[in-house]
């Protein structure tokens, strides 16, 4: 990626002096929202590393295309916060919708932490760092497919999971008021996409 860095100039926010810098863009946002959501980025994505404060333009079309700010988040100012608020870094709760800024690799661990009385199998990755989740069958909690007509379905097509000889199967209700087997399942899959959780940000991670 070719640089140009045509000297400093100052911001209206705290008078800051910081880099003005014009490079030629190689990729497109297309292309990055297509091809680039929810992956880790390597030195082999990129040329130059910004540690400083800068504007970065695009040299073409003399767009800006992102502003940089170093260590503007003060160590004192968290704290402050947190009088203010009370412990509320400890009273949020972990996120789990961060979408493409999750990854596409999901932690089973960290989805186990989020389902403490379900056990967690497999993750299923999707696009935008979101996956399904595979929960373990618990057959103690399954009804005997022997005894199944007692329990009526509420529409035609409903699908329900019985116990038969100690395996987990599938029935699904029929228009003749029947439920019809489909077939052995060996775990659950969730309808809910979830990604990588995290905690709040604390004053360590702060750049």
């Amino acid at each position: 990626m070719a640089l140009d860095k045509i000297g400093t100039h100052a911001t209206t926010q705290q008078n800051i002096k910081v880099d003005k810098v014009y490079i030629e863009r190689k990729l497109t946002s297309q292309y990055v929202r297509n091809t680039l959501e929810g992956v880790k980025l390597t030195s082999e994505h990129y040329g130059k590393l910004f540690e400083s404060s800068c504007d970065v333009y695009d040299k073409s079309t003399k767009q800006l295309i992102f502003k940089f700010r170093k260590s503007q988040v003060e160590e004192t100012c968290i704290e402050l916060a947190k009088k203010i608020f009370s412990e509320i870094h400890l009273k949020m709760k972990q996120s789990k919708t961060r979408g493409c800024a999750a990854g596409k690799d999901v932690s089973v661990e960290k989805i186990q932490k989020l389902f403490k009385t379900k056990e967690v199998v497999g993750v299923q990755p999707k696009t935008k760092g979101f996956a399904f989740v595979r929960f373990k069958i618990d057959f103690t909690k399954l009804i005997d497919a022997s005894i199944r007509q007692r329990f009526a379905g509420k529409k035609v097509g409903q699908e329900k999971i019985f116990k038969k000889n100690n395996k987990a199967y599938k029935y699904r209700w029929s228009e003749s008021s029947q439920w019809v087997e489909m077939g052995e399942i060996t775990c659950i899959t969730t309808a809910t996409k979830i990604s990588n959780p995290v905690s709040i940000i604390t004053s360590n991670n702060i750049i």
